[in-house]
């Protein structure tokens, strides 16, 4: 014709019980990986908040408030980048 050869494609798809139950069970191991990464990134996070605000605490108390704004700007510069670089993880 006028298009040139035409080829036929033919799916095969493997349904037999033993097979989804497979997939099933993948899918539920890989929901629970999903489930648990996001559990490690929330509570590193919030670990690194803590850690920031104690470090923030300790060196303010031993500058006794001198340098309370420019720690104070320096712990949410910190704070700000590890949410950055979190949001890009996702």
């Amino acid at each position: 014709g006028i298009s040139g050869p035409i080829w036929r494609a033919a799916i095969l798809l493997d349904v037999r019980p033993e097979r989804l139950n497979l997939l099933r069970e993948i899918q539920v191991v890989e929901q629970r990986h999903v489930r648990r990464n996001w559990f490690n990134m929330i509570f590193s996070l919030v670990g690194m908040i803590v850690l920031v605000s104690l470090l923030y605490a300790v060196i303010n108390t031993l500058t006794k408030g001198y340098y309370s704004f420019v720690l104070a700007l320096i712990s949410v510069l910190v704070i700000t980048g590890f949410l950055v670089f979190f949001l890009l993880l996702i």
